[in-house]
């Protein structure tokens, strides 16, 4: 039975929260910034009102799918991917704040998903473990060779290592590549595994920069007006670990100046202070999607000793678009707890499609192919095994980009042994993602 009914707008902001809370850590629940987890972000997102994605992310916490933290902005979470990614049983779907929903985590020994799902392979077939915390990275002998290399490098040089900016289009992994170094971190030993991997996002306040630098440094009483009391920062919660300035280029000339200090010599003041200085002892990872010559300040730029670019998904070769794919259907198995039969046709339009938003779009557009598929698969009697992906399940951004592309690519595709068959199974329950890369190999 064919049903080409596009997904409510109830579904596409499910969909839309699910893919957010799956990018979840334990290191993230630590740290207080999940700005993208509001109605506003998720609204940009989708290019729904603020006012309507709230609606919808209520009606979907009073149907127990949805989890929300109370306070200011209001956080959501996928119910049902908090409990995968963190390991916990998640009894309740509302907290009153933050304070509460992190002890929430706190209170059993989690099993983090990349603990019970990331091994650590030779990404390409042949090439060497490159260890736990750049593990099953795409392209980590290819095109992201020397990206790993310089991370590398910036983490080991002693004797506290060297700042970091990352450069890229928006979607191609430059949080989860700072992530990473994080961890490649704590896994040498130069940073302590207790230290917090600390995520700021600078576009947060960006249209008032006094309350992001607010947030940011900290302030002492006083400072402004509602400045009760003295407040630490982003600073100080990151002291000793590792500061991830997510759109740096949204930090304000004034922000840039006051990092001078704390990159230079390690020390800061904080909001309204004026003699004192504070000390911290920080590894900062900024990224930006900006031209850095551009965007930011260049006594800023020149403090900044390593530059790593993500590249695009069109810079990266056909093999690595194609384990893209195969990752991602994997993980929709794995999520679902059910196998994929999915139509060559299916996988040859997502190798070859034009996907403007890189990495982060491709798996957004495979999950609703995958939700499309599995609301064919819900209502069709007899019930069937695996779930069928066809053609007909392709979302309208797969189908648009693959109008631009001027050939089949048929030849391309040759050298592949899941060519050979009309449909390929993709079951996570068969063994981790490393046992698909034999459907993937060259033949």
């Amino acid at each position: 039975m064919e049903n080409n009914r596009k997904l409510s707008r109830r579904e596409r902001v499910y969909l839309q929260l699910s893919e957010l809370t799956q990018q979840i850590t334990l290191k993230r629940i630590n740290s207080a910034d999940f700005r993208e987890h509001d109605a506003a972000g998720i609204g940009k997102c989708l290019n729904i009102t603020m006012n309507n994605t709230c609606m919808e992310l209520n009606a979907l916490v009073k149907d127990g799918l949805v989890a929300k933290i109370l306070g200011r902005p209001v956080y959501f979470f996928a119910k049902e991917d908090l409990e995968k990614v963190t390991g916990v049983h998640v009894s309740q779907c509302i907290w009153e704040n933050y304070a509460q929903f992190k002890e929430a985590f706190n209170m059993t020994e989690p099993l983090r998903m990349e603990e019970k799902y990331r091994q650590p392979v030779a990404d390409g077939g042949g090439g060497a473990v490159l260890g736990k915390s750049f593990a099953g990275f795409v392209g980590a002998d290819q095109s992201l060779k020397k990206c790993i290399d310089q991370a590398k490098s910036a983490i080991l040089y002693p004797p506290n290592g060297l700042h970091t900016l990352i450069t890229g289009e928006t979607g191609t992994g430059k949080s989860h590549f700072a992530e990473a170094m994080y961890d490649f971190a704590v896994e040498t030993g130069l940073v302590d595994s207790s230290a917090k991997f600390v995520i700021y996002n600078c576009a947060s306040y960006s249209e008032n920069p006094q309350l992001l630098l607010s947030q940011l440094f900290g302030y002492k009483k006083g400072a402004f007006t509602g400045a009760d009391k003295d407040t630490p920062g982003i600073i100080d919660q990151a002291d000793g670990g590792v500061l991830f300035l997510d759109e740096a280029h949204r930090l304000s000339p004034e922000g840039q100046e006051k990092m001078f200090l704390l990159i230079d010599k390690g020390i800061f003041q904080r909001l309204g202070e004026t003699r004192d200085y504070r000390q911290a002892k920080i590894r900062i990872i900024a990224a930006t999607t900006e031209d850095p010559k551009n965007a930011l300040l260049s006594t800023f730029l020149r403090r900044i000793a390593v530059v790593i670019n993500i590249p695009p998904l069109e810079k990266r070769s056909f093999d690595e678009r194609i384990r893209f794919v195969f990752r991602f259907l994997w993980e929709e198995s794995r999520n679902i707890g059910k196998p994929f039969c999915v139509d060559l046709e299916v996988i040859k339009a997502l190798t070859l499609y034009k996907c403007q938003g890189n990495i982060g779009q491709i798996r957004g557009d495979i999950r609703c192919l995958c939700a499309s598929a599995y609301m064919d698969h819900y209502f069709r009697e007899p019930k069937e095994e695996q779930v069928v992906i066809e053609l007909t399940h392709l979302p309208d951004s797969v189908e648009r980009g693959l109008c631009e592309v001027p050939f089949s690519g048929n030849a391309l595709f040759q050298r592949y042994t899941f060519y050979q068959n009309a449909f390929t199974i993709v079951d996570a329950a068969q063994g981790g993602y490393e046992s698909l890369v034999c459907h993937i190999k060259n033949s």
